[in-house]
């Protein structure tokens, strides 16, 4: 028979368990989002007059192996399940109706360089892992400014080098949060009709060495027909009020950028030698150093020549230490003898 001072130490012991199991958790998944994605797809007309039914999808990005940060494993996974706020996109802003929990659909995909490019010299893996946590139908009245929905974590991967982070108490890094949303237009954005959101195409295993030439495919589907597309660099959020992988107190709209260091911005996250392509999405131009760089970028969505709706993709881009093999000629070959020019390949590789 266990006495009460028994009774008292088991309990004790066991909401300290508790405790430093949620702790341990919420440190060691924190640092291992690698970028987001919120997107939604019109369903119908609602069950109420004057409303609509949409499916939500977030989708969460985490490298398949991360860096270890300082007190961390480096092994935390996605979690089973999200949560989803809903905003009515309107000056100040307000939350509609009560959060929403999205769990998990079809389990976890991977992305990975299976074959790299031959060309490329000690070509290193890359690879990443997503979720994809969906809402199957939310039912939303008609209003003339819409809604916006939001998705906000306290911590990004770690060792992020375009990020000037901060400390958050939870934490054992310099880091900062991140904030997903996407935009649902209301009826005075609307000219007709209804609306689905773009979505971002899963090209993100693009093999990246620093200081060499390449292209990233960061181009989106619009599923209604008509619309257009238009793309620019823009900046990153942070975590609005989240301090541990498991807040629930999210910052509603507008929502704050991240912090960039000298040298980089929400325009130019890869520096002044990669730009994007306004109407391709394809980012293109010189990487810039080793390391891990936040790549935000957004879409503003056209109907009949008029903006619609901003949709967003934050997305970390690591630039490996490797080498593209190419040929590597001097500025300028200078022969007065002759018609003829001699040249020759002056890279290592």
């Amino acid at each position: 028979m266990l006495t009460c001072r028994a009774v008292f130490s088991h309990l004790s012991m066991k909401k300290i368990l508790v405790f430093l199991f949620l702790l341990f958790s919420a440190n060691v998944f924190a640092g291992h989002i690698a970028g987001g994605e919120i997107y939604y797809k019109y369903l119908g007309p609602g069950s109420a007059t004057g409303s609509s039914r949409y499916s939500i999808t977030l989708r969460l990005f985490r490298e398949c192996n991360p860096p270890a940060p300082p007190g961390g494993t480096g092994i935390a996974q996605l979690p089973g399940s999200v949560l989803l706020n809903v905003y009515n996109n309107t000056s100040p802003s307000s939350q509609y109706g009560s959060q929403l929990t999205a769990q998990l659909t079809g389990g976890f995909q991977q992305l990975a360089i299976t074959t790299p490019n031959p060309c490329i010299t000690n070509p290193p893996s890359v690879c990443y892992q997503i979720g994809s946590y969906t809402i199957p139908s939310i039912e939303l009245p008609n209003t003339a400014a819409g809604y916006i929905v939001a998705y906000q974590t306290c911590c990004r991967t770690y060792g992020i080098d375009n990020l000037q982070g901060v400390q958050i108490p939870s934490v054992s890094y310099i880091t900062d949060g991140a904030t997903y949303t996407c935009q649902i237009p209301g009826t005075s954005q609307l000219s007709f009709g209804n609306n689905s959101s773009p979505v971002f195409a899963l090209k993100d295993t693009t093999l990246v060495c620093n200081a060499s030439p390449f292209k990233l495919d960061f181009s989106a589907t619009d599923p209604d027909p008509g619309d257009s597309l238009s793309y620019a660099f823009c900046a990153a959020y942070d975590r609005g009020n989240t301090t541990s992988a498991g807040s629930t107190n999210y910052s509603s709209p507008p929502f704050n950028n991240i912090n960039y260091v000298s040298g980089f911005s929400g325009a130019q996250p890869l520096g002044p030698n990669v730009t994007i392509d306004p109407v391709t999405g394809i980012i293109s131009g010189r990487a810039p150093a080793t390391g891990r760089y936040v790549v935000t970028v957004c879409i503003t969505e056209w109907r009949n020549k008029v903006p619609i709706s901003t949709h967003r993709k934050d997305f970390t881009l690591i630039v490996k230490d490797c080498q593209l093999t190419t040929a590597q000629l001097k500025p300028t070959y200078v022969n007065c003898d002759s018609t003829s020019v001699y040249f020759e390949n002056q890279a290592s590789s």
